[in-house]
């Protein structure tokens, strides 16, 4: 997926299978994380305010999505705070993170603006990573670019035994970091979201699953699904690219190259497999069957089955139309998004498909 990828919340949310998994968004509400089950969070007292994130890690291995924004992430711009008996101050910087609590200790992934004294104009601020276990620092880098200091950015992070990886940034490029424990290994129980005094993030959707029990999407060879194409000399059957689209975006991300391959199933349908497009951050990989068109009772209308993250068919009121082709157009009526592909001439899907 774009390594994520991105997280795609809804409909292009796609993931392994997980025995045990939370998916929050705008349109799901946040409660009981925020008690009005929006997704704005803000500490304007004067001590670190913690949002714990109903969900038990228990140890296991865990993936970790955000897409979120600061709102307080200006770099030595003033917020202001009001702290004991009333009194008020400002802060400047203030940071935010994650908290995983274990029996055998704390590890805590923070954010704090810093000033960009060689960048001018525009968002310009740099952002400094901080990893800590217990007392002691791990990681400290400062991302310098591909974030977005007030906009939208993706959080991807997962743990694996006492190997860690996370990816941030914006929607266009991801920052990649990895670290382990050797010394002191934490085995998380429990997350949550923490604001230092003068933070505040406005969630757009939250996700965390844990492998147990992984049951793997369909997946096809891409080479294989090359071969079928070029046997094919069904119209429907092809490469398509992603031409347009309509879609809520405070719930859905996706890249602007995204490209899907659809063939026959055998069964007067069609199965609808991802080639690619995402760059980091996601976990649709090449291959991976998204979804199946059926026939419907009206010409040029297919009633459609679409993969949701969990690997659930969801298909009330999802349909396809060819209608304007070489064009077929998705039709999410419950999101209220449209996706528009057009298909790729055969000399372009041949060398796309070409390793």
């Amino acid at each position: 997926m774009m390594r994520f990828f991105l997280l795609l919340a809804l409909l292009l949310s796609v993931s392994l299978s997980y025995a045990d998994a939370l998916y929050l968004n705008k349109g799901r509400g946040f409660s009981p994380l925020v008690a009005d089950g929006s997704g704005s969070l803000c500490n304007s007292s004067c001590h670190e305010k913690t949002f714990p994130i109903p969900f038990a890690l228990s140890g296991r291995s865990f993936s970790l999505s955000m897409r979120l924004a600061s709102k307080h992430g200006v770099a030595d711009f003033s917020y202001a705070i009001e702290c004991e008996e009333g009194s008020k101050s400002k802060v400047v910087n203030p940071a935010w993170g994650l908290r995983f609590c274990g029996r055998d200790g704390e590890l805590t992934i923070s954010f704090h603006p810093e000033a960009a004294h060689d960048i001018l104009g525009g968002e310009g601020v740099n952002l400094r990573l901080n990893v800590e276990s217990g007392d002691s620092i791990i990681l400290s880098s400062v991302i310098k670019k591909h974030f977005s200091a007030l906009g939208s950015n993706l959080l991807h992070l997962e743990m694996r035994g006492k190997e860690w990886m996370l990816d941030f940034g914006n929607v266009s490029r991801l920052n990649k970091f990895s670290f382990s424990l050797p010394l002191q290994e934490v085995t998380p129980e429990s997350v949550q979201l923490i604001l230092q005094p003068g933070a505040m993030i406005d969630l757009s959707s939250l996700s965390i699953e844990t492998p147990e029990e992984i049951c793997s999407p369909e997946v096809m060879e891409v080479m294989t699904i090359a071969d079928i194409l070029e046997n094919s000399a069904d119209p429907i059957c092809g490469l398509w690219e992603l031409y347009d689209f309509t879609i809520q975006d405070d719930l859905l991300s996706i890249p602007s190259k995204l490209r899907i391959a659809i063939l026959p199933d055998g069964e007067d349908g069609y199965s609808l497999y991802y080639v690619g497009g995402y760059k980091a951050g996601t976990t649709w990989k090449p291959g991976m069957k998204k979804g199946r068109l059926c026939p419907s009772s009206f010409r040029d209308i297919y009633d459609v089955v679409w993969m949701d993250a969990s690997m659930k068919g969801m298909s009330e009121g999802i349909t396809a139309t060819t209608a304007e082709y070489p064009i077929i157009a998705l039709q999410f009526t419950p999101q209220s998004s449209l996706l528009r592909f057009r298909r790729v001439e055969e000399q372009v899907r041949r060398k796309t498909l070409t390793p």
